[in-house]
């Protein structure tokens, strides 16, 4: 195998089989254009040729959730399609109580305590299919002269992507989708509560289009769903963008979800993880696509479009800017995605705190310890203008004692801190009661993730 850098692909010397430049390695590249510093990279390995067929996808598939071990103990004798994916029992994504040599992809996450956010741009080339096959490259005559070592040879005019189409999805591609992201959403949730799923929605099949705004905020992700506590952990992301660099991929175009998590942490470098994003331009970017839905038209509901559940990326008069810097939940306290941001900042601030009070004895002198520490956190966002209020005790408060706790709390090694803050964004004030048991481990009371 090897590769060709003019042309932008991988090419398989055998069986014909073509290998463009890979959706991972465009997200890597647009996090650190858009100014990221830091990224954790897991191969799980090489990436598939353009034509792959639905049960090599299929079995991909398996093997970047659930490793290759259980990819050939399920689909050694059953070869599933993605479209059986919509009905199947999915097992749980391995966590951190599996011995290491069990860990898979996201079962890395739990020995990484500095991700905040997570993508997985494998997602939209697995679930979804190309209209054509990859095209042959023309033959041309090559005559043969005498060239000079030294000289830079000229790149070709033609490119296999010029005429390759973008993956794309149908209804059921999308229902498969949605599963796939809930059992990412299930494993966060449950074993790293402080990291944010960032994921591109995949290209949508023409004939889906003319309702899809409305099919994605009616269907997919509905108010009323079940899974709307840990839509929190989810952050949307559409259009799909053309930029200098996506030449080398399908259609030109490259999902956005790299150039917002890189958004995202040139941001929080800069001004902190309390400030919304939304209105950033997008420094390399020139067109959008697809740009015939009407994302911005209210669901059946009347209540919130799907604009308003999704990071969508729109024309701006100086460039292509980000219009909505928002979770998919459907609440609207919780929908901004500073909200989740701050009350991640909260809780892993609560970790460390009660990491290091976890072998003192519950009194007045370790609770007035856990008070300052908090306070001093949030008096920090609220000098840097993340909280507001005519003074301090407006705009945050912290209490820890007899009057958050009861006797049952004390005996049990529990301790329970209550904060009260108002962001500064159009909302009400929230109040959380931030929980730190004896393992050292800390939630927030009432479900609030």
């Amino acid at each position: 195998m090897y590769r060709n850098e003019s042309l932008g692909f991988f090419e398989a010397q055998q069986e014909d089989a073509a290998y463009l430049k890979s959706y991972p390695a465009a997200a890597v590249n647009a996090f650190f254009r858009q100014g990221g510093k830091k990224c954790y990279f897991i191969s799980m390995g090489n990436p598939l040729p353009y034509n792959t067929g639905d049960a090599g996808k299929c079995r991909q598939l398996y093997t970047l959730l659930w490793g290759k071990t259980k990819a050939d103990a399920d689909l050694m004798d059953h070869p599933y399609s993605r479209k059986d994916l919509a009905d199947l029992s999915l097992p749980p994504i391995p966590n951190g109580a599996y011995p290491m040599t069990a860990w898979v992809g996201l079962s890395h996450l739990e020995a990484l305590s500095d991700v905040t956010y997570v993508c997985f741009p494998d997602l939209v080339d697995i679930l979804g299919t190309p209209e054509t096959d990859i095209p042959k490259a023309p033959e041309t005559p090559v005559e043969e002269i005498f060239v000079i070592c030294s000289r830079t040879m000229k790149t070709p005019s033609w490119s296999y992507t010029d005429a390759v189409h973008v993956p794309t999805c149908d209804e059921t591609g999308f229902r498969v989708w949605k599963r796939i992201v809930e059992v990412i959403l299930d494993f966060m949730s449950a074993y790293v509560p402080t990291a944010q799923f960032i994921t591109s929605v995949p290209m949508p099949r023409r004939r889906v289009r003319q309702n899809f705004a409305r099919f994605i905020a009616d269907e997919l992700f509905p108010g009323s769903s079940g899974s709307e506590d840990s839509y929190l952990r989810l952050q949307l992301v559409f259009p799909w963008i053309k930029t200098l660099q996506s030449r080398s991929l399908p259609g030109s175009l490259e999902p956005p979800e790299g150039a917002l998590v890189g958004l995202l942490a040139n941001h929080t470098l800069r001004f902190g993880a309390f400030r919304s994003i939304a209105g950033s331009l997008l420094d390399d970017a020139y067109d959008l696509e697809p740009q015939d839905i009407d994302a911005y038209s209210p669901s059946k509901t009347g209540e919130m479009s799907f604009a308003d559940r999704a990071c969508w990326f729109d024309f701006v008069p100086d460039g292509i800017a980000l219009q909505s810097d928002v979770t998919a939940v459907f609440r609207e306290t919780y929908r901004y995605a500073v909200i989740r941001r701050i009350m991640i900042l909260v809780q892993r601030a609560s970790h460390r705190v009660g990491l290091h009070h976890a072998f003192e004895a519950s009194s007045e002198r370790n609770w007035q310890a856990i008070k300052n520490h908090l306070s001093d956190l949030l008096h920090n966002v609220y000098q840097n203008n993340g909280l507001v209020g005519r003074s301090p005790e407006d705009a945050y408060s912290v209490d820890c004692g007899r009057s958050t706790m009861t006797q049952n709390d004390l005996d049990t090694g529990r301790l329970i801190a209550n904060i009260t803050l108002q962001p500064a964004v159009p909302i009400e004030r929230i109040a959380v009661d931030v929980l730190l048991e004896r393992d050292g481990t800390v939630k927030f009371r009432d479900g609030i993730p």
